[in-house]
C-alpha cells in the first residue's frame, strides 16, 4: 500500500489516576470495524493489537482504551505501549512494506507491579482457589440440609409451598 493511501496512526497514554493508563488512538483513513473481526479483508477498516514491551496483550476495537499495568507489566519502570492497526483477518497494514505502528513510553509505578505480584501469588499458592471453595462447600451443606429440613417442616405443619405470582 503506498503512503498516501495508508491508514494513519498516533498514540497518546496519560496515568489513571486509580491505577494503569488510559490511551488514545488517533487514526485516519481507517474504520474501526468490530463487527467484523477475523473476517475478510477490507481496504482501510479493522483493529488494533496491542502490546506491552513486545508481548502481545490484546485487541483494540475503538480510539480508547485502558492498560491495566497490575494485570500486564512484569516490571516497575519505562514500558514500551505499541499498537498495530490490522484488517479484520489480523493481517497489519503496511505502507511500503513497513507495518503501521505507533508507540509511547509509559513508567509504571512499583506499587502497580506488587498489586500484580500479591494477585498472582495467591492464585499459585491455592489461597484464592481454597477461599472459594470453602464458601462453595458451606453453601453446598446449607443447600443439602436445609432442603429437606424446609420440606419437613413444610409437611409436617401442611405448608405448600408454591410460587408467589405478584400483582402489579
Amino acid at each position: 500500500m503506498s503512503a498516501s493511501q495508508a491508514p494513519r496512526l498516533e498514540i497518546d497514554a496519560v496515568k489513571d489516576p486509580t491505577g494503569g493508563f488510559n490511551v488514545h488512538i488517533i487514526t485516519s483513513r481507517f474504520r474501526w470495524s468490530p463487527e467484523h473481526v477475523s473476517g475478510a479483508f477490507v481496504p482501510g477498516e479493522g483493529h488494533a493489537h496491542l502490546y506491552l514491551d513486545g508481548i502481545k496483550i490484546g485487541r483494540v476495537y475503538g480510539s480508547w482504551f485502558h492498560v491495566n499495568a497490575a494485570q500486564f507489566a512484569s516490571r516497575a519502570g519505562e514500558q514500551l505501549v505499541s499498537v498495530e492497526l490490522v484488517g479484520n483477518d489480523h493481517a497489519p497494514y503496511a505502507a511500503l512494506g513497513v507495518p503501521i505502528r505507533s508507540e509511547v513510553l509509559i513508567n509504571v509505578p512499583q506499587a502497580e507491579v506488587l498489586m500484580r505480584g500479591r494477585a498472582a501469588q495467591a492464585v499459585s499458592s491455592g489461597e484464592l482457589k481454597s477461599q472459594v471453595s470453602d464458601s462453595t462447600q458451606s453453601w453446598s451443606w446449607v443447600w443439602l440440609l436445609g432442603l429437606p429440613v424446609a420440606l419437613g417442616l413444610g409437611l409436617l405443619l401442611g405448608v405448600s409451598i408454591r410460587r408467589r405470582d405478584s400483582k402489579l
